[in-house]
């Protein structure tokens, strides 16, 4: 068979017309494809985000009782008789943490000299005014400008990937 034959210009017309019409095809699949799996991200964000919002209100409950252990083993009398009460107390607050840090959740990593952060600490007390936080403790210390530092914290604060779960309660003075 000769496939040498000449094609006809209605030929030539009609195989041009099928390849752009073929690129044309080609290219919405690949960009569905792009677009589906985009999609398939968006959908595992949201998911995740899910989990997390869907968690905090549990992980709230939880966290007042690390507080709790956390105050108890501070005031066990130091006595040979408490040690092995003290260790059980420690080890069933770690696994309390245990089950907050499986769950993504962070303790703010916070010191005394630390400086005031209005976003991830509440203020309590103003000992440069040596008051006891009033309704504005945390206004003030951010509007007037001047660099304010923890001195004592009085509460831990946790955070669940970027979302800020409970602010860390803190006294502070002028830096």
């Amino acid at each position: 068979m000769d496939t040498s034959k000449k094609k006809s210009p209605d030929q030539k017309k009609l195989i041009e017309e099928l390849q752009k019409q073929v690129a044309e095809y080609l290219d919405g699949w690949k960009r569905c494809k792009a677009d589906f799996e985009n999609y398939k991200k968006q959908q595992e964000e949201r998911a995740d985000s899910f989990r997390i919002y869907a968690t905090e209100d549990i992980l709230l409950q939880i966290i007042p009782v690390i507080d709790n252990f956390e105050l108890a083993v501070d005031h066990i009398p130091q006595t040979p008789e408490n040690k092995l009460w003290k260790e059980g107390i420690l080890h069933i607050k770690k696994q309390l943490d245990d089950i907050l840090s499986s769950q993504g959740v962070k303790k703010i990593d916070l010191k005394s000299g630390d400086l005031f952060d209005p976003n991830i600490h509440e203020c309590i007390a103003d000992n440069a005014k040596s008051e006891q936080k009033s309704e504005s403790c945390t206004e003030d210390c951010t509007e007037h400008g001047e660099s304010f530092v923890v001195e004592k914290i009085t509460r831990n604060g946790y955070i669940i990937g970027e979302k800020l779960l409970r602010p860390a309660q803190v006294t502070i003075r002028k830096a």
